[in-house]
């Protein structure tokens, strides 16, 4: 994995179309803000089973701007529910899901498509939130950062699962026949789905384990974008049963048993949850319904009600995947009109 040459400055629809330009306006812009790696900034052990894939880096034009249907946009919003802001858009990639903050609070990263599009077309883009630097780091969806900010976790369609290094053409496929990667806060552990199960991996050792088990899944399908808690202890995924109800719940991530805990009833409810540094409280995206957008919704593990609706939120835009910043401060959310 390697930032592509192409950069993208949020808000601007005018581009350079130069390619020495770019690679050198890119090089310039990550040198400022640090995200080239040093020898000394190197981890002092990298996952076991790294190998340097022969990639070739592809140069090419990025179009300057499509206009056909809906943009969305990566909105943002104190946690008290108040200071409702928009913080970037991707003019070039319309259609933007699964935001994941990074550690140091500085870059988000979504899957994005141009209009059009299908699945397999998602790429993985980086949003410099103080500079407005798009990176676009080539095929792939639902990113997760790893807890140093410095490799990420995402799906291929149709590839499995990946990890990769943020600024070099390194990559490691964990599984194959995998869906929806994501780091634990830690970085010592990796969750995906295969089939009906969760499966957890450690990093270092690459050894693990199925969360149900052969054959005891209660579920027939997982969800993509499952959620870690903030201690790392426990996942939570949205599942369909074999009657064909939806719901939330947690499994716990350690152990040899699954202890599933159902948090609430998911139908019209869509994946990609967020949940409170507090540990307390999840963000759960509702799918809208009788003409109505979709909304954002609270569900509390102490009260363990209905879920309800999050303050703050704009009622016009159909608000959907979110995460918070490292601090527990600004949820961050894409939104569509």
């Amino acid at each position: 994995m390697k930032i592509s040459s192409g950069v993208i400055l949020v808000f601007t629809p005018v581009l350079s179309t130069a390619k020495s330009t770019l690679r050198k306006s890119l090089a310039s812009a990550l040198a400022l803000i640090g995200l080239f790696a040093t020898t000394s900034l190197l981890p002092a052990q990298e996952p076991l089973g790294l190998r340097e894939s022969a990639v070739q880096q592809v140069e090419r034009d990025l179009p300057l701007l499509v206009t056909e249907g809906p943009m969305t946009l990566i909105m943002a919003l104190d946690a008290d529910g108040t200071n409702l802001r928009t913080v970037g858009s991707i003019p070039q990639f319309p259609i933007i899901n699964s935001p994941e903050v990074s550690p140091d609070g500085e870059w988000i990263g979504v899957d994005g498509w141009k209009h059009g599009q299908t699945n397999v077309d998602a790429h993985l883009l980086l949003i410099h939130l103080k500079t407005g630097i798009v990176s676009d780091l080539g095929k792939g969806a639902m990113p997760t950062w790893s807890a140093d900010g410095r490799w990420i976790a995402f799906t291929r369609y149709g590839g499995g699962c990946f990890i990769g290094r943020v600024n070099e053409e390194r990559e490691r496929q964990i599984e194959p026949g995998g869906w929806a990667i994501t780091w634990s806060p830690d970085g010592q552990s990796l969750a995906y789905v295969k089939g009906r199960d969760l499966i957890v991996q450690d990093v270092r050792s690459g050894v693990r384990h199925e969360v149900f088990g052969e054959g005891k899944s209660p579920y027939v399908h997982i969800m993509h974008n499952p959620e870690w808690s903030p201690d790392g202890s426990r996942v939570c995924i949205l599942g369909t049963r074999p009657s064909g109800n939806r719901e939330f719940a947690t499994v716990s991530a350690e152990g040899s048993e699954p202890d599933l805990q159902v948090c609430c009833n998911a139908e019209g409810f869509n994946p990609d949850i967020g949940w409170l540094k507090d540990g307390r409280r999840l963000i759960i995206p509702h799918g809208g319904a009788d003409g109505k957008p979709g909304q954002l919704y609270v569900y509390d593990f102490e009260t363990k009600g209905e879920p309800t609706l999050l303050e703050g939120q704009p009622s016009d835009r159909t608000n959907h995947g979110n995460d918070w910043s490292p601090d527990g401060k600004t949820l961050y959310f894409a939104s569509t009109k």
